[in-house]
């Protein structure tokens, strides 16, 4: 509801702002009114108004949209060329549905499930464990976080702990990467992020929860089902996490 309230709310506010404007032109240019002074306050109104507009839409948006996330990355890789640094980091969650246009919505944050580090003109082939982020790369995304009034934690390697007990087979070979200058952006395979949503659904609400939204967002197979099952299952052996697991996959397998 919100996204959409934001669309009217921005549409009616651009339409008023261009009705403004021409009647305002019109005053400044053509009528008694044409001196620098008049032309002075005609730009600082529409100043005022687009003001007004950026205004609203912070207030009917839960956080950054897609293009203030992607102006932010190609911010960090300008930062980094400047320092003459570059990384390479891979993200999952929603981030990762959102820049693969999996999911229409707006996130907080960017979570870094891998690293690799000083990669060359190439998108890299070997990653690892994200923690802890260089020192240089973790004052960089401060800076950004600055400059684009972000979370300072808008880019995050908390779900890094996921190297504790292992990724999805085959994870580094499927991720698609992208590059920033100084900044090489993975991003992870839908295949992997059927394993990643299922199992965090499963930790989570299980089918109430937006994590089994997303699973369903992915649209996995059967077959895609029951590979992920298999490795979720290694992940947590406890009795009360298999029944939950066995819930999800089922409601899963049956929508």
């Amino acid at each position: 509801m919100a996204p959409l309230l934001a669309i009217c709310t921005l549409t009616i506010a651009n339409h008023c702002f261009m009705d403004i404007s021409r009647i305002l032109l019109s005053i400044c240019f053509h009528g008694a009114f044409i001196n620098l002074r008049a032309r002075a306050e005609y730009y600082a109104l529409l100043y005022l108004l687009k003001v007004i507009i950026i205004v609203f839409m912070e207030m009917f948006t839960e956080g950054p949209d897609k293009s203030v996330f992607s102006q932010a990355l190609h911010a960090l890789g300008e930062v980094l060329a400047a320092q003459q640094k570059s990384v390479a980091v891979v993200a999952v969650g929603d981030a990762a549905l959102i820049l693969q246009g999996l999911v229409q919505r707006v996130t907080q944050d960017i979570d870094i499930i891998a690293l690799a580090r000083d990669p060359g003109e190439s998108a890299p082939r070997k990653i690892e464990s994200p923690e802890p982020l260089p020192v240089y790369f973790s004052e960089a995304i401060l800076r950004v976080a600055r400059d684009f009034n972000l979370p300072l934690d808008w880019m995050n390697a908390v779900v890094g702990l996921q190297w504790k007990t292992g990724l999805p087979p085959g994870f580094a070979e499927r991720i698609h990467w992208r590059r920033y200058e100084g900044l090489w952006l993975g991003v992870a395979d839908r295949y992997d992020l059927i394993f990643l949503k299922l199992f965090a659904a499963a930790d989570s609400e299980g089918p109430s929860s937006v994590h089994f939204q997303d699973l369903m967002a992915l649209d996995p197979t059967e077959n895609e089902l029951d590979e992920a099952t298999e490795w979720v299952r290694s992940q947590d052996t406890a009795p009360e996490f298999a029944h939950i697991l066995e819930q999800v996959v089922g409601y899963a397998k049956r929508n």
